[in-house]
């Protein structure tokens, strides 16, 4: 019976141990990388220099720690009424330690689904972005899922 008593209390101890832990390793994983994220204040409403032209808007990732991360980043956008316009993934990327920039042309690889319609349409009849006020959100996340920046 004592033998039985000793057991569980070690098997708890373990799991209290671990419990404790893991979700504090976890959290220093994912505060090692931060992001900073530029759009020129006046962009382009033409799609096709947001195709071509590297300069409009960049992504720089900072992985502060010494191991490689493979992230995935994905991006969302809104209109200033809460409006979901699109949304994307990148491919699996490699954040080695210091920083990585991505920029406007190389981040998403038209990876887009569209949510708005009548944005879409209005995008491919005209080829412009529409005016107004959009909001990007970027989610950066981990080969294990685990989100590391926002």
């Amino acid at each position: 019976m004592k033998v039985k008593t000793r057991f569980s209390r070690f098997v708890t101890l373990i799991l209290i141990f671990f419990s404790a832990t893991i979700p504090d390793a976890l959290a220093q994983m994912s505060s090692n990388v931060r992001t900073e994220f530029f759009v020129q204040p006046f962009p382009s409403p033409y799609v096709s220099d947001w195709q071509t032209n590297p300069s409009i808007a960049s992504l720089t990732v900072f992985n502060g720690s010494n191991i490689p991360k493979e992230a995935v980043i994905a991006l969302s956008v809104t209109t200033n009424d809460g409006r979901q316009v699109i949304s994307g993934t990148s491919s699996p990327t490699v954040l080695l330690h210091g920083s990585t920039v991505l920029n406007n042309t190389s981040l998403l690889h038209g990876n887009l689904k569209y949510y708005d319609t009548g944005i879409k349409n209005q995008i491919i009849q005209t080829g412009r972005i529409p005016e107004g006020t959009y909001t990007a959100c970027i989610r950066i996340t981990g080969a294990e899922g685990i989100q590391l920046a926002t």
